[in-house]
């Protein structure tokens, strides 16, 4: 198994943007080398034929989803239905979905800069609620938003706000220092 690079596998546009502005840096104290790409992107057969690539490789991946559903089993049991190729232990759930990792870093002062009201725990956040807090920041365009979300980010606050988030920086054991 190769021990300097990753693999991080996320389902769309907004995951590859938190993973690769949020946490590539994160990830690179443990792997100089983390590639992401979206599997939502990728034909079913893509993505089996990209697992079967990664296993009989030994290469370290993790595979993100959304939580689908009441409960984290049940979603991970989902796609390892779809992607048989698809190790369970390499399955990482997102409760509810991203939107809550990207409001989960806004402090006061950042919620005021973007004309928001401070989320509090994200753990329930999900793409309704994170439109509700982009029109109330008046802000028309998602991209722009989360350009401005990422600009203020706190990730030492971040997991804080958000058990998930707060679990997979522990699980690979990268920035659980104070955010850095």
């Amino acid at each position: 198994m190769r021990h300097d690079i990753i693999y991080i596998i996320v389902e769309g546009d907004d995951d590859e943007v938190f993973f690769g502005r949020i946490l590539r840096r994160c990830f690179r104290k443990r792997f100089p080398d983390v590639r992401i790409y979206q599997w939502s992107q990728k034909s079913k057969d893509e993505m089996r034929k990209l697992l079967n690539k990664h296993q009989s490789k030994e290469d370290e991946y993790i595979f993100i989803g959304d939580l689908e559903g009441p409960c984290i089993s049940g979603t991970i049991d989902d796609l390892t239905e779809v992607f048989s190729e698809l190790e369970r232990e390499r399955v990482f759930i997102v409760e509810r979905e991203i939107e809550g990792w990207y409001l989960a870093g806004l402090g006061n002062e950042a919620c005021q800069t973007l004309g928001i009201k401070e989320p509090g725990t994200t753990d329930g956040i999900g793409k309704r609620r994170f439109r509700i807090l982009m029109k109330e920041g008046r802000f028309t365009s998602k991209n722009d938003f989360l350009m401005e979300i990422i600009k203020l980010y706190d990730l030492g606050l971040a997991k804080t706000r958000n058990t998930s988030l707060s679990r997979l920086l522990f699980q690979f054991q990268i920035c659980i220092d104070n955010g850095h």
